[in-house]
């Protein structure tokens, strides 16, 4: 695939400043999370006629994560020259389109959408709830106040803390989060003790803002985000079960949402993902998918990756068999 042949016609979009994934600090969690010990560097590299800030673990490229999917985007000309062109990296940002392109589209081919708001859109918060909030039905704005003044009545008054210190809160939701991943089948990425590193270190070093929703003395949901250069990343949202008939979770999205354009930022990025729940809120989508050809050593390595379900992530030994294939494959592929 290429971007010459976009699903809808994309609008490029170049970064003076490199995106979060593109970002010494990201670089930094990530090796001490899934490399610890061994050295890194950031590197210009140019693929399909961009050029993009990658992360370097030895000679090789890391352009993905065990059930941790990110993507890089195009830096702009002129900021540093590449320093070797490769063949492939599979997740990358071909530009963006209005959501509902991309939601008319879905999945269409081997593209994803990655939903976001753009800020500038709107003078005021208002005026961002009159055009997007009560406007589109996939926000269920009138459903989401009748289930805050339902949630307040029966639980307790409602708290929101966009910053919560409490050190409780992000290990509730991540234990929220890998219950309903479980119940629902998919891979427990919680499982992995490097997934729990990555959030607890991002935590450590001021990357994560722990958002929570608080109804009476009950935790109800958390958001876990991070803010750079004024782009909030929407990395993890969990609530609790037993709470599930109020939405606690849409009614912190509601309230991160708002603090999030009141407080100056730029853009609200739901980062991959075509969930209905997306389009109710966003503006925009980025359309992500490979560019140049996947080698061959590489289905090995996917192969190996899509092993790493929930059954042998609860079982050590098949799970240290399937990181050790993959650091081989991978090895061997280097990247370009």
């Amino acid at each position: 695939m290429t971007a010459s042949d976009p699903i809808v016609e994309a609008r490029p979009s170049r970064a003076s400043v490199p995106n979060f994934f593109s970002s010494d600090p990201f670089f930094e969690v990530v090796a001490k999370a899934f490399y610890p010990g061994r050295r890194w560097q950031a590197e210009y590299v140019e693929a399909g006629g961009s050029v993009y800030r990658v992360l370097v673990v030895g000679k090789t490229i890391v352009d993905e994560l065990w059930a941790q999917p990110f993507f890089y985007e195009p830096v702009a000309d002129g900021i540093a020259p590449a320093r070797r062109q490769i063949r492939y990296l599979p997740r990358v940002s071909y530009g963006q389109v209005p959501w509902h392109e991309a939601a008319a589209h879905g999945a269409a081919g081997e593209y994803r959408p990655a939903p976001f708001v753009d800020w500038s859109q709107f003078a005021s918060w208002e005026e961002y709830e009159r055009r997007v909030l009560r406007a589109r039905p996939l926000a269920l704005s009138r459903r989401t106040t009748e289930r805050r003044r339902s949630l307040a009545r029966n639980l307790g008054p409602l708290e929101f803390r966009f910053h919560d210190d409490d050190p409780e809160a992000l290990a509730l939701g991540l234990r929220w989060k890998s219950a309903q991943l479980r119940a629902t089948g998919l891979p427990d990425w919680f499982a992995d003790p490097r997934t729990r590193q990555l959030y607890d270190e991002f935590a450590r070093m001021g990357l994560l803002a722990v958002s929570t929703l608080r109804a009476g003395s009950k935790l109800v949901a958390m958001l876990g985000g991070t803010l750079w250069d004024g782009r909030f990343y929407d990395r993890l949202g969990s609530y609790d079960a037993t709470s599930a008939v109020y939405s606690p979770g849409r009614l912190l999205y509601f309230e991160v949402l708002e603090w999030c354009y009141r407080n100056g930022h730029r853009e609200f990025d739901f980062l991959m993902g075509g969930e209905e729940y997306k389009f109710g809120f966003a503006t925009h989508a980025r359309l992500i998918a490979p560019v140049g050809t996947r080698p061959r050593s590489r289905a090995a390595v996917d192969k190996a990756r899509a092993m790493v379900g929930t059954p042998l992530l609860r079982w050590p030994p098949a799970m240290a068999g399937a990181r050790k294939v993959e650091s081989v494959v991978r090895g061997r592929h280097r990247g370009g």
